[in-house]
């Protein structure tokens, strides 16, 4: 990702705003790897027995939803206060959504949690190369579709007459419960209708059989799904 000038002010405006106190930023980043870590443990019997790929669909909506809230929260209790401030200047609206997305994809957090979901994936499926390859690339591709995609929403939402930092948070809150009572009432019929989080599970369940040319079709989707957001994005923030 390229930044400009104008990028990178408003990403060093929203760094020095995360400043605080040292010794408790630095524990959150691995606490989460290792709780995550922990949480994908407890996924592994039913991922490992599981050939129609529900329970791969579940935990990918989890991690998704967890990545959702993160940055929802994250930009209606920071970022927004930034973009909002810096609104009178003349800052296209491509470069305010690099600098969202920059800020977003830098933070130690969100890396610790999608490197620990990576590792997790890479180990359940050693056993073959290929669909270890598969089933980290399509998940990094979902994690960057996500991303782009909340990242978005949230600008969009921005750009209203109203604008609130936390409604926003409280939107990335209702997310996170939403899947989380989905996962305890079990709605299958609900879960088929987030495309990504299908077009993840399909994606890895075929690396998985070997079967690269469907694995690489819903890759595209997921590819796709995250360029249009990013087009979007880039466009209307």
């Amino acid at each position: 990702m390229i930044l400009t000038t104008a990028a990178r002010q408003l990403i060093e405006v929203d760094r020095s705003r995360q400043r605080g106190p040292g010794s408790i930023a630095r524990v959150i980043p691995p606490a989460a790897a290792v709780g995550n870590l922990l949480f994908c443990a407890t996924f592994e019997p039913f991922l490992r027995e599981n050939p129609s790929g529900h329970f791969l669909s579940l935990f990918l909506l989890v991690e998704c939803a967890v990545l959702i809230f993160l940055n929802i929260s994250y930009f209606g209790g920071k970022t927004s206060h930034v973009l909002a401030r810096t609104r009178i200047y003349p800052i296209a609206p491509s470069e305010r959504f690099s600098s969202t997305i920059a800020v977003e994809i830098r933070r130690k957090l969100v890396i610790a949690l999608v490197v620990s979901t990576g590792v997790f994936l890479a180990i359940l499926y050693a056993t073959s190369p290929v669909a270890c390859a598969c089933a980290v690339a399509t998940y990094l591709l979902m994690a960057a579709a996500v991303e782009l995609l909340t990242s978005t929403l949230a600008l969009l939402l921005l750009r209203t007459p109203h604008p609130s930092a936390s409604a926003l948070a409280l939107l990335g809150v209702a997310v996170l419960a939403i899947t989380i009572g989905l996962i305890a009432f079990d709605i299958a019929d609900l879960l088929a209708g987030v495309p990504i989080v299908n077009w993840g599970a399909a994606g890895i369940m075929a690396g998985s059989r070997g079967d690269i040319p469907i694995a690489l079709l819903n890759a595209g989707y997921i590819t796709a799904t995250g360029m249009g957001a990013g087009f979007i994005g880039s466009r209307h923030s």
